[in-house]
């Protein structure tokens, strides 16, 4: 899925908040490139100085200053600040565990 892709990659995923769309131990193909689309499932990076943050949910909408999101487990939507979570990339596939 990612084959000739400039700047693809996989991520393992933790965590059971987007259950079932995503399970824990799913490899997520991610295309950088595709823009992001409404009711696209994404990972969000945020600025850190110590550890990368990265989270995946389903990208809602957005305005000047947030990220609108949904995630599965349990079901909720919320908003992330995009001065912390800057950047989105759009998940494109998965393997299966």
């Amino acid at each position: 899925m990612l084959q000739g892709v400039k700047d693809g990659y996989a991520i393992y995923l933790v965590g059971e908040s987007m259950s079932p769309e995503f399970e824990p131990g799913d490899i997520l193909m991610v295309n950088p490139r595709l823009p992001v689309l409404a009711n696209t499932s994404c990972v969000f990076y945020a600025r850190s100085d110590d550890e990368p943050k990265a989270m995946v949910k389903r990208f809602l909408s957005a305005t000047e200053d947030e990220w609108r999101v949904r995630q599965f487990s349990p079901d909720k939507e919320f908003n992330l600040g995009r001065a912390e979570w800057e950047t989105r990339h759009r998940i494109v596939s998965k393997n299966f565990r």
